[in-house]
């Protein structure tokens, strides 16, 4: 929206301000720090610096507009809401990691040939159904039939 020659950005919630900031790298150390209790321990987990993780989870805590983690001599603590944005954090750490593995399958297509030792009732009356629902998926492997 324009008014008087000025740009006005759109009103976003506190939701999207975050989503719209937060890194994978901050939610990798975050939870780092939530699983050893150690800024220091949590550096060493993911080969960083102790700063860089305190960096991150300083920015982290700075977009969620809360503090994740109750600071003591021992350690840290999550917080309620620390102890939220941790499951939250590992689904989508996991759906990240899912999403590789589905598109890195397009590049290791199986092939190769299979033979399939059946008796003629077989053959004759349940193998092609799935046969054919085989080689849509499996383009790439042979199927040799051999009956028994």
């Amino acid at each position: 929206m324009i008014r008087a020659g000025k740009y006005l950005p759109p009103v976003r919630t506190p939701g999207e301000r975050f989503a719209g900031g937060v890194t994978l790298r901050q939610i990798r150390y975050f939870i780092a720090v939530a699983e050893t209790g150690k800024i220091s321990a949590a550096a060493a987990m993911v080969g960083i610096s102790p700063s860089a993780v305190t960096d991150a989870v300083a920015e982290l805590e700075a977009l969620a507009g809360t503090a994740l983690f109750r600071r003591h001599p021992r350690g840290l603590e999550l917080t309620v809401e620390g102890r939220r944005l941790l499951a939250h954090g590992r689904t989508i750490l996991s759906a990240v990691e899912r999403a590789g593995l589905a598109i890195g399958r397009a590049d290791s297509v199986m092939a190769g040939e299979i033979t399939l030792a059946v008796t003629i009732t077989v053959n004759g009356y349940f193998l092609a159904p799935f046969l054919a629902r085989f080689r849509d998926t499996f383009p790439n492997i042979e199927v040799r039939i051999v009956e028994a």
